[in-house]
């Protein structure tokens, strides 16, 4: 499991159902949000690989945390390179499927790639388009991550402003992760220069993996924002 699952699992044992889906459940915890997994999903903060059966679960169902999660478990952390490891061009093209790149959403992408100021990025990315976890989110994620890579001191401030996105809660419990220097695995890969992870996170949702790597890329060849 995740880093942020173990957190939100090992503060309490229950939790509430907001959200099931054919892949993942997403159960709410006073701690935070766990995403119940199917293991063909890739690792995350706020994942928890799992054979459960999900079409037990329904929105609103509590949902009481298995013992052996609680008790010593396999926690999952991505790595982070040293900000001058990275090598941006690697992200190019799973960038470039990116769902901001194209009309209707365009624009505002423009806008947000021009501004110097972080908290403005955050208004006008957060919540942006259409899907579970929206382009904006995801791209934003991305250069949040970018962010505490390059400026690790940064970090709780990363965290306040990934907090009071105007987001649904789930779509904001992965940007706070991203600010942590978390997300999903083949990032970290493709971070570590695994070319191999590029085809896995292009895979990633419709367009989401695409959408996150162009936020990276930004964020990492971007001047530092204030």
């Amino acid at each position: 499991m995740g880093a942020g699952a173990a957190a939100a699992t090992s503060a309490s044992a229950a939790g509430t159902v907001i959200a099931c889906f054919g892949k993942a459940a997403y159960v709410h915890f006073p701690g935070g949000i766990v995403a119940l997994t199917r293991p063909s999903v890739p690792l995350g903060p706020l994942h928890v690989s799992s054979t459960f059966d999900f079409a037990q679960l329904t929105a609103g169902d509590r949902f009481v945390v298995p013992d052996h999660w609680r008790h010593d478990p396999e926690i999952w952390r991505g790595e982070l390179p040293d900000a001058n490891a990275v090598e941006p061009q690697l992200w190019t093209t799973v960038a470039r499927r990116s769902a901001l790149l194209s009309e209707p959403l365009f624009h505002r992408w423009e806008a947000a790639a021009r501004e110097t100021d972080l908290a403005a990025v955050c208004r006008l990315l957060g919540g942006l388009g259409p899907g579970f976890t929206p382009s904006g989110d995801d791209a934003l994620a991305g250069i949040l991550l970018a962010a505490r890579i390059r400026r690790p001191d940064t970090e709780e401030r990363l965290v306040a402003l990934a907090d009071h996105v105007d987001t649904h809660e789930i779509a904001r419990a992965f940007l706070v992760w991203a600010a942590r220097g978390q997300s999903i695995a083949p990032v970290h890969r493709l971070l570590a220069g695994d070319t191999t992870a590029a085809a896995d996170l292009l895979a990633f949702g419709h367009t989401s993996g695409a959408d996150l790597a162009l936020g990276l890329w930004h964020g990492l060849t971007s001047p530092g924002r204030a």
